[in-house]
């Protein structure tokens, strides 16, 4: 199973904490993991959820579970208990691995609908209700992982350096399955959050990392943050390869991010169902799109734009909706065999008949001085039926007349903002996805 990808025994696949553990020695922690959970006397597709704190101890029974042909579902170790009676309601596992205890759950009525083919669950963020779970095969994330490698050239030289959740799929797939498949090591680090923001760029020079994975607002936050001009001068030496995924990256934050540290972000496209469509190689990088569509990938545009992407590694379903094959709820159209995303579908704002791109709004907002970060969603109108509301965080010393002023030249005055208002954090999802339901619940 899983075993039959990793090769070069003696080479370095994990580094954490000062330790290094090779790929001869991950085979045996495997094994060892492998037989832990035989003791549970599981069959194959078996669902398994996973609750750990540990990133090691979590990646170590996930490949156990791959490697037995057994269903991984990966669950935030501090979920709170209403969320986490939802994700075992959905999934009915019959193993509960946390950090205190191994549940064994035996008489679960198993919901897995796919049984014997998928090897892992993960959830949509949930920003508009119950999160689906989605369910993908092995093949589905190894054949997506050799097709990013092969777009990106990557080799064994590759060392990423892992803070994305690593309960999350970008977690899995982007920052730890996908350098191992390519024959290549991970540095395995503390989750990003605002705490050891500052940190991860002093982790990626004074490690052996020369690659990284960061979602919009991490990148937004850690450049705001990275102040230290060695740290600066280094990353500028080093030229890393910085990936940037999961949401859309605002134009403002990747040219904040090259003016400081004359280092380019590559931006990628992709969803929780269809994982890798799109991502920006080096000589991709400048200007405003998620870079040419992954080998073996095609898309399509619906009518209103929709994205309908062909990919060989799509989901195998849903277990508790029904899936809707193609569909990525993304608007976007092509520019020079690149791909740009304009926004998404649910998100549109019609104001008296005229569409209203947020992404399009967003982008401009975040091109004024002393805006740190913003979200524009729909507000109900007696006359207009939806207008758009700008929610912002700044920095201090910022002027809202200025910036109203120079929005009023830029934007044509049909779908300018009806309203700016000023916060100081956004609800977000694990990896910073801005939850805009819960923003426009405070204009209702």
């Amino acid at each position: 199973m899983i075993l039959n990808y990793f090769s070069q025994p003696d080479k370095t696949a994990i580094y954490t904490d000062g330790q290094t553990i090779s790929y001869s020695e991950l085979n045996h922690k495997i094994l060892d993991y492998t037989n832990t959970l035989r003791f549970y006397q599981l069959d194959e597709g078996s669902v398994v959820a996973i609750q750990l704190s540990s990133p090691l101890e979590f990646y170590f029974y996930l490949l156990a579970c791959l490697e037995l042909g057994l269903t991984s579902c990966p669950i935030q170790a501090d979920s709170n208990k209403d969320y986490l009676d939802t994700l075992l309601n959905i999934t009915q596992p019959e193993l509960l691995i946390t950090d205190s205890e191994i549940i064994n759950n035996k008489t679960s009525s198993q919901n897995n609908h796919f049984r014997n083919s998928a090897a892992l669950i993960t959830f949509t963020s949930g920003t508009t209700g119950e999160p689906k779970a989605v369910c993908h095969s092995l093949n589905n994330l190894v054949n997506c992982s050799k097709s990013f490698i092969k777009h990106h050239n990557l080799n064994s030289d590759i060392n990423m350096l892992s803070v994305m959740p690593h309960h999350y799929m970008a977690g899995i797939l982007n920052t730890f399955l996908c350098p191992l498949i390519a024959g290549g090591s991970v540095t395995i680090k503390d989750s990003f959050s605002a705490k050891n923001a500052t940190d991860v760029f002093n982790s990626l020079i004074s490690t052996k990392a020369n690659c990284l994975w960061l979602s919009p607002s991490m990148l937004i936050l850690a450049t705001k943050l990275l102040r230290n001009k060695e740290t600066i001068n280094a990353l500028e030496e080093k030229q890393p390869i910085i990936f940037i995924g999961t949401a859309p990256l605002p134009e403002a934050a990747k040219d904040a991010f090259l003016k400081k540290c004359k280092t380019y972000v590559l931006e990628s496209y992709g969803t929780s169902e269809q994982l890798f469509i799109s991502s920006q190689t080096i000589e991709e990088c400048e200007g405003n799109n998620v870079g040419s569509l992954l080998p073996e990938v095609t898309v399509e545009f619906s009518n209103d734009k929709e994205i309908l992407a062909n990919v060989p590694w799509e989901a195998i379903g849903y277990l508790n909706t029904q899936f809707l094959s193609k569909s990525t709820g993304d608007l976007g159209v092509f520019n020079s065999d690149k791909l740009n995303i304009i926004g998404r579908k649910k998100d549109i704002i019609i104001k008296g008949g005229v569409n209203i791109s947020p992404r399009f709004l967003e982008e401009a907002v975040m091109k004024q001085n002393k805006v740190i970060d913003c979200a524009v969603i729909k507000s109900k109108h007696d006359f207009w039926g939806e207008v758009p509301v700008v929610f912002m965080i700044t920095e201090e010393g910022f002027c809202l007349d200025k910036l109203i002023s120079n929005i009023e030249k830029t934007i044509p005055k049909e779908i300018a903002p009806e309203k700016f208002i000023l916060t100081e954090n956004f609800p977000r999802t694990i990896t910073g996805k801005v939850i805009k339901g819960e923003l426009e619940k405070l204009l209702a």
